[in-house]
This record gives structure tokens, sequence and C-alpha cells, in this order.
């Protein structure tokens, strides 16, 4: 049984991670800021404000912006490399 994206950010926790392979159709900016809403609004987080600094840069900075906020909960997994440990 497949669970839905939308289940596992209801239950993902520091010990029990959220994986995207952004490689994937998940892993796409539009996603990724769909992601960062849900997640963000159930953590108390200002997810608006997170989604407008994922919008300032590229691709690899919305990944930064999404990681540095959200990787304690998640696992942002590709075959690719990206510096995801810096915001700029």
């Amino acid at each position: 049984m497949t669970v839905s994206i939308n289940q596992q950010i209801k239950t993902c926790s520091p010990e029990q991670k959220l994986v995207i392979d952004i490689d994937g159709p998940e892993g796409n900016v539009f996603s990724l800021m769909a992601i960062a809403k849900k997640l963000g609004d159930r953590l108390g987080l200002e997810s608006r404000k997170i989604m407008t600094e994922m919008q300032e840069d590229d691709y690899s900075h919305a990944l930064r912006v999404f990681n540095k906020n959200f990787g304690d909960y998640v696992t942002l997994e590709t075959q690719y490399e990206y510096n995801l440990d810096e915001v700029e």
C-alpha cells in the first residue's frame, strides 16, 4: 500500500523523515513549495515567507532553502550533486 505524500507530511518527524526523490515528480519546485506550505503550516512556521524565499533564485537555491527549513523532517534524495548545506 502506497502512502500519499499528504499522509507522510502529517506523520513525519525527526525520527521518521519524509524522503523525497528530487529527481522524480515530487522534486519539481512547485511540488516542493506545496510540501513546504503543508509541512510549514503543520510545524507552525511562516510558510509563505519560506515559499517566497524559495522563489528568490534558481532551483538549487530553492532546494537549499527547503533543506534549511525542513531538513530535520525531510531527506532530499538525488543522483546529482547539490550543495544543500548553505543558503547564499
